[in-house]
């Protein structure tokens, strides 16, 4: 563990330990497997072996005989088919007239063990109507093309349109066209999703669970247990075993159908799911389709490009709606950090039989920056240009404007960060002829830049900073910190802006019952807006 350092008491700038390191390391840490609740019953999910099919018929009356079940839930057991968010192409708890792919849950059991939910689940009947099922993007937006939805595939088109794209590739001397494909990718976190909910009195619940956003869990579960406020259900945090941005979807489906069972059962439930069925249910990094052409002159200014994108949104959508955040990412990072006068971008975000496509790792952007910079690497070897000054002629600078029309008026690092790149890896010297290694490989060097924005356009953040009894202080941001150390960030700044030692300060757990609501843990957001709350917290403490 690292000591800290003597600066004066300044704590920004420092090598501190992180806030939670001695509980992991002691092995003290509470995952949410480790909770253990009086009378807890044991959640399962049973799951379509289809991936399009009509639900003819649903029999449990042997499964629900079954020594030991507490509850068992079918579609016909809810009054509606209820959804992981509120939208019609919402991801559905349970199952109800139609399942849209490998993993959907046609029924959940609470029982005493183990044993006796999956004996439960093996008994359930279900019957299958097959529907076509279509898994190309590119095929599902066709007029024939079998409809996951009654209003057909594609969820949603954007476009970007600047300057004149046709009379930029006639005046071109130079055009590159590719096609390119990025796969779906699995997180595959050590933490599988998982939560557990006790009912409380009024109708109300607690639930603990891993999330990435728990204000939008407390929210949900008001809603589809039919509260009339949020206030009703607390959500705590466990300490989260690795998110990546599927934590902010696929952890809010397993607490809500936890959240059924356990109203279902009136009795504390713990549902986990396996790590197949994680793998199969978990929403996923989203293949995409790219079709790019850009054209640019012999100096090596690019005077046109037009990009076209086909995301794989699989069956359902999730946070978003009818904008999932990859889709809008997807569509403004599209062309990379360059200034580029004529452009024409086409993302289309389109439902397929597939697990459904959400948040990893800055949703929608390395699909299209694979893409733009594989393009650039194609140019400058048209060219004959070195790569690295095909991106200085391009790149955005201070006072540009992006080609959606967004203007750069100050801290635009892409220069002098190639400029670096290139000194510190010795670049000239080493990219004619690459370097062999004593084994005779050969290993030689790339370069590639890229954008991307924190956040979101309307991204608030609430902080509060208290005395407690013991005499330390405590911060309380709401937000959560899965590995990256945002409790420690958010603490330096609060000991920094406060002139108090680092030591003396703690956050723990978020739980919506005593936390201000911070927003959600993703999109590089915690540090920017969390700690822009937690300076202005400090600075009206230390007053």
């Amino acid at each position: 563990m690292a000591e800290a350092k003597d600066m004066g008491g300044a704590a920004v700038g420092q090598t501190l330990p992180f806030l939670d390191a001695p509980e992991k390391a002691a092995g003290s840490a509470m995952y949410l497997d480790d909770l253990r609740l009086p009378g807890m019953l044991t959640g399962r999910a049973l799951r379509s072996t289809r991936a399009h099919a009509r639900i003819a018929s649903v029999d449990a009356r042997a499964a629900r005989r079954v020594p030991g079940v507490a509850a068992l839930l079918t579609g016909a057991d809810l009054p509606e088919e209820p959804r992981m968010i509120p939208h019609r192409r919402g991801v559905p708890l349970v199952a109800r007239g139609r399942v849209r792919y490998m993993g959907d849950v046609v029924a959940l059991v609470a029982a005493e063990t183990e044993g006796a939910a999956e004996a439960a689940l093996a008994l359930v009947r279900v019957e299958y109507e097959p529907l076509p099922v279509v898994v190309d993007p590119r095929e599902a937006v066709a007029a024939q093309a079998p409809k996951l939805w009654p209003e057909g595939n594609l969820l949603n088109h954007a476009k970007i349109r600047n300057g004149d794209v046709e009379e930029g590739f006639r005046r071109a001397d130079v055009v590159v066209e590719n096609e390119y494909q990025t796969p779906s990718i699995e997180h595959l976190y050590l933490e599988v999703e998982s939560a557990a909910v006790a009912p409380l009195p009024g109708g109300g619940c607690q639930i603990w669970g891993c999330t990435q956003q728990p204000f939008l869990v407390r929210q949900n579960a008001a809603r589809v247990l039919g509260l009339k406020g949020e206030a009703a259900v607390r959500f705590v945090q466990t300490i989260p075993g690795g998110a990546f941005g599927g934590k902010s979807e696929a952890s809010l489906d397993v607490c809500l159908r936890a959240a059924l069972l356990a109203r279902a059962a009136q009795r504390p439930v713990k549902l986990v799911y396996s790590r197949e069925e994680s793998m199969v249910a978990s929403s996923k990094r989203h293949a995409a389709f790219i079709r790019s052409r850009t054209g640019a002159a012999r100096d090596g200014r690019i005077v046109a490009a037009e990009v076209e994108v086909y995301l794989d949104k699989g069956a359902y959508s999730a946070n978003g709606g009818d904008n999932p955040p990859a889709f809008k990412r997807a569509t403004y990072h599209a062309l990379g950090p360059y200034q580029i006068p004529n452009v024409k971008v086409d993302v289309y975000c389109v439902h397929t039989n597939h697990p459904y496509g959400g948040q990893m790792r800055g949703p929608g952007c390395p699909q299209v920056h694979f893409a733009c910079e594989q393009q650039m690497d194609e140019l400058a070897r048209a060219l004959q240009i070195d790569p690295i000054e095909l991106r200085r002629i391009n790149g955005l600078k201070i006072g540009a404007r992006t080609p959606w029309n967004q203007r750069l008026p100050e801290s635009v690092g892409l220069m002098e960060t190639l400029s670096k790149a290139e000194e510190a890896s010795g670049w000239r010297g080493r990219r004619n002829g690459g370097r062999r290694d004593p084994d005779g490989r050969l290993r030689g060097m790339g370069v590639a830049s890229c954008l991307y924005g924190t956040g979101n356009a309307y991204s608030p953040a609430e902080a509060h900073i208290f005395l407690t009894a013991d005499g330390r202080i405590q911060v309380a941001a709401g937000v959560v910190d899965f590995g990256q150390g945002s409790k420690t960030v958010l603490c330096q700044i609060a000991a920094e802006t406060m002139d108090v030692p680092y030591e003396s300060f703690r956050m723990g757990p978020v739980d919506t019952a005593i936390d201000p609501f911070g927003g959600t843990s993703s999109s590089s957001r915690i540090t920017m807006q969390g700690g822009k709350a937690v300076f202005q917290a400090a600075l009206r403490a230390r007053q």
